[in-house]
Formats: C-alpha cells, sequence, structure tokens
C-alpha cells in the first residue's frame, strides 16, 4: 500500500479533520513536501465546522519556514489539536508537532531538535545576512519549545545546538509530549533517508535503517542531473552542492517574500512582485505628475499674490526693489510677508486731475490714489481732498477707516505747510 505524502480527510461526523503527514516538509530539490499552502489550503476548504483537528505525524524535516507557518496555522485554528508524533519528528517536523494541544508519541518513535542551518556562499554581506536569519529562526523554534516544555529558552536552545535525539521517554521528561503511545510504530515512522539532511548525532538503531537504503545509482542520479553516465562520483556531488546552494539561496528569499506579499505559493508570490514592481512603475510616474502640477499651482499662487498687491487700494507693499527678493520666495512664505508688511505706495486707477498744485478727483468708488503733479510733488487725496479740503468729519471717518492714510496726508501736510495741522 502508497503511503500518501499529505492527505487530509473528514473524519465520520463532519466535525474532525484528519491530516496526515508523512513526508518532507516543505518542497527539496528532488521531491515533493508538505507545504504550508497545502496545509491551508486543507483547512480552508474543511471550513468553520472542524472542531478537532487530528495531526499524524512522520517526516525527516525540511524547511523550518515552512515548519513555523504549518504550527502556526494549526495553532491558530479554533480546533481543538492532537498531534500524533507516530515514527519521526525530526527538525521541522519536531516544529509542526508543538501545534497540538495534546501531544502523543508512539513507542519506537523518535524526535530531534537542532538549530537551523543552511548553504551559502557570497560575500561577507551575504553571510552575515544568513547568520541573522538562522539566528531569527532559531529564536522561534527555541521560543516554542520553551513555551511547550516550561523550560527556559537557553535550556532549549542548548538542546538545539547539540542536535538532540529523543525517545519517547526523554521526549516525555523533556515535557515536549504529554502522552507516549504503547505498541509498535507504525510502517511510515523510519522509512526515510536521512543522508540527504546531513545530521550528526543520528542515533544507531535509525543509523543502521539508513544502511539499506536506496539503490539509486551514481549513474542515474548523474543523468538526472545532466551529467553523462560515466561521471565520477565528486562530479555527482559537486552538482548536487550547487543545487542545494542554488535552491539555499532562493528559499530565504523566497520565505521574505511570502511575508511580504501574504502568499504562499510560489506562482502567486512572483505574480504579487511582479504587480508591486508594475505599481512602483506607476507610482513614479504619477509622482512626477504631481510634483509638475504642485509647481504650476505654486507658479500661479506666486503671481498671484504679486498680481493682488499691484492692486491694492491701500497702496503696496512690495516696492519695486523688493520684486527681486519676492521671487525668492514660496507663495506661502510670501503670503506670510504680505500679511503683516505695511503699506508703501497707493495705486490707483487714474482720473481727473486738478491743478499743478496737485489735487485729484476722487478714484474708483471713492478710493484714495496717489498722483504725481506737474512739480513732479506727490500730493496724498482721500476721496479727491487733501488734508487741508477735508473737512474735521471726513477726517474722522478717515482715521476711522484707514489710520494709514490718515497718518500720511496728516504727515505730509505738515512736512509741506512747515505747521502743525489743526
Amino acid at each position: 500500500m502508497s503511503i500518501k505524502l499529505f492527505e487530509a480527510v473528514m473524519l465520520a461526523g463532519g466535525d474532525a479533520l484528519e491530516l496526515r503527514m508523512y513526508g518532507r516538509i516543505g518542497a527539496g530539490i528532488f521531491e515533493d513536501g508538505i507545504t504550508a499552502q497545502s496545509v491551508s489550503d486543507a483547512l480552508a476548504a474543511a471550513g468553520p465546522r472542524v472542531r478537532t483537528l487530528n495531526v499524524k505525524l512522520s517526516s525527516p524535516g525540511g524547511s523550518a519556514w515552512d515548519g513555523l507557518a504549518i504550527r502556526s496555522m494549526l495553532a491558530a485554528h479554533p480546533a481543538h489539536v492532537n498531534v500524533d508524533v507516530e515514527g519521526l519528528a525530526a527538525s521541522a517536523a519536531s516544529i509542526v508537532a508543538m501545534a497540538g494541544d495534546t501531544i502523543r508519541m508512539h513507542e519506537g518513535a523518535a524526535m530531534m531538535v537542532h538549530g537551523a542551518r543552511s548553504f551559502t556562499d557570497g560575500t561577507i554581506e551575504d553571510h552575515q545576512r544568513a547568520i541573522q536569519r538562522l539566528e531569527t529562526c532559531n529564536d522561534g523554534a527555541a521560543t516554542l519549545y520553551a513555551t511547550r516544555t516550561g523550560k527556559s529558552k537557553d535550556e532549549c536552545a542548548a538542546l538545539m545546538a547539540a542536535e538532540t535525539w529523543l525517545t519517547p521517554a526523554q521526549a516525555k521528561d523533556l515535557g515536549f509530549v504529554d502522552e507516549i503511545v504503547p505498541g509498535k510504530s507504525p510502517a511510515p515512522a523510519m522509512a526515510f533517508d536521512l543522508a540527504p539532511y546531513q545530521y550528526r548525532n543520528i542515533p544507531p538503531q535509525l543509523a543502521a535503517a539508513m544502511k539499506e537504503p536506496l539503490t539509486m545509482s551514481y549513474a542515474r542520479i548523474a543523468l538526472a542531473l545532466g551529467l553523462s553516465e560515466s561521471a565520477q562520483e565528486a562530479d555527482v556531488m559537486a552538482a548536487v552542492s550547487g543545487l542545494q546552494q542554488s535552491i539555499t539561496r532562493r528559499d530565504p528569499l523566497m520565505a521574505e517574500l511570502r511575508v511580504i506579499t501574504g502568499k504562499q505559493a510560489d506562482g502567486e508570490v512572483i505574480a504579487a512582485v511582479k504587480g508591486m514592481q508594475a505599481a512602483t512603475e506607476r507610482l513614479a510616474t504619477m509622482q512626477a505628475e504631481v510634483e509638475k502640477r504642485e509647481a504650476l499651482l505654486e507658479e500661479q499662487a506666486h503671481a498671484a499674490l504679486i498680481e493682488k498687491d499691484k492692486h491694492d487700494p491701500k497702496g503696496r507693499k512690495l516696492t519695486p526693489a523688493m520684486m527681486e527678493w519676492a521671487k525668492t520666495q514660496s507663495s506661502a512664505e510670501l503670503a506670510a510677508f504680505l500679511e503683516v508688511a505695511p503699506h508703501q505706495l497707493r495705486m490707483v486707477p487714474p482720473a481727473a486731475t486738478g491743478g499743478a498744485g496737485g489735487v485729484t478727483a476722487a478714484g474708483s468708488g471713492g478710493q484714495p490714489r496717489v498722483v504725481a503733479p506737474d512739480n513732479a510733488e506727490t500730493a496724498l487725496t482721500y476721496q479727491g481732498k487733501t488734508w487741508m479740503q477735508l473737512k474735521p468729519m471726513e477726517k474722522h471717518r478717515l482715521h476711522e477707516s484707514d489710520p494709514e492714510l490718515f497718518a500720511a496726508l496728516k504727515r505730509e501736510h505738515e512736512q509741506q505747510s512747515g505747521a502743525s495741522a489743526s
């Protein structure tokens, strides 16, 4: 009977889902794996009616990131989670096991915890980034183990650093599992070739089981790698090492992109990244258009302030000498200046002028204006009248409505007459 790598089976009654995980966690070089996406799809298909999740687990490990993601999904599910370690729960598989509200381990099974590992090549910076990723992964795993066992993170980190293999009794004593299931371990328990995982402290009984292993010859492996049948062992191992390094470089990047995009399947991640790239290009174009529009609005606002000052009935605040300075100011800065600056000149539309004395007629709407008579002396007027021509009541109204003009008319009269105005 062939055993499926991953299978989700709804049990009788429809409120219990059994997840059977018998293989690598995450996809490998030559084999499929139990991915976070496949588990997510199974949970979504089962729907909200599930009240119990039974996880049947036997795995040699694999991708730590997939293991962490699967554990998180199972732990976050509202159902009660029962985990049965039926065979081997090594590396990433031991992380998955930590999702259980109840964890049972069959007699003859094994559990292994160790520090994350990867292959890295490149610059010093590449290696430093790899170290940071490994430290992050180890910290997350140690936290999960500590939460389950009640031990400190440092104690769990020490077990990981030593690549600790646990029998059911040892796992129970340390708090990794709650119960030992008596009897012979199911068939898929040790049906794994552990050689590719390069574990350091494989127990003798498991090492003996590996002596009979795969019968695939180097010739067949060489052909699968694109080499000739006569390729030497060193050539085959070098090709495998190159593949491992290539996938190792890709896996952390894909893991980061999965977090950024919120997608799990490689195709969806790539599509999301391409969408982000297209959006970034559109955003750059839009930003350029916005900046162009803002510059135009700024230019228009600046010109409007200058124009308004030119036609201020109370006189200009920007003298000709200040115009060059005004060009260097933003519209906001110029508006703030004009808000508090005093009027310098009075400029109103021309009207019929009087004689050489500089007496003027009233401007449009009765507004005052400045005139330059024939003798080139400037005479200020209010409603066409000089200071001497204004009646006391008119002076009073002027003082109330425009104290600046009142003071200017009075000062001019005093300067011209050499006597105090009455």
